[in-house]
């Protein structure tokens, strides 16, 4: 079980966040963008994770922490051109992606990945982030320094499911996928 939880305090959000690891409770907060802090708390012997892990969330709900619906967040597309329907390589490239992405927006509170598609010569990777925009940099960042973001558009669905590209910067055209 992972459970996320949020709170906007002064015009920044916090995330809070916690999951069981190795025979423990591993929690992790911060500012939403940055990574924040993490500790760990033994896993108390006879006690489902689920329930250690709602029992360490009662502080932060206490705090004003809350879950935000998944239909809150904003789906965020990382696209690359290829050729076809793909090869096994691109495959491989787009899990590559795909973890990386996960990773930065894991440990910064932004979200997470949920995949990708390839086919009719694009490869899609699929994100579902509390904040577009926020998440761009460190997104971005994570591609150029893993040789991953080789010629990649990034672009959100807007609450009015209109695509709006984020990267690159000026970037000309119609986004859909």
């Amino acid at each position: 079980m992972l459970l996320k939880l949020y709170k906007r305090e002064e015009g920044t959000t916090l995330y809070w966040e916690a999951w069981d690891e190795n025979d423990q409770i591993v929690v992790h907060f911060g500012e939403l963008g940055q990574v924040g802090e993490t500790t760990t708390v033994p896993l108390p012997e006879f006690e489902p994770p689920d329930t250690a892990i709602v029992r360490q969330a009662e502080e932060a709900r206490e705090a004003g922490f809350g879950e935000i619906d998944h239909e809150d967040l904003f789906e965020l597309v990382v696209q690359y051109v290829i050729d076809g329907d793909g090869t096994p390589e691109d495959v491989q490239f787009a899990a590559q992606v795909e973890d990386r992405l996960n990773d930065v927006l894991g440990w910064t509170g932004l979200g997470h990945c949920d995949g990708n598609d390839i086919s009719d010569g694009t490869m899609n990777i699929y994100c579902y982030v509390v904040d577009p925009r926020l998440s761009l940099e460190p997104m971005v960042q994570e591609l150029k320094e893993n040789d991953l973001l080789r010629a990649a558009v990034v672009a959100f669905q807007d609450k009015d499911e209109h695509f709006v590209v984020l990267w690159p910067e000026n970037w000309q055209g119609e986004f859909s996928y």
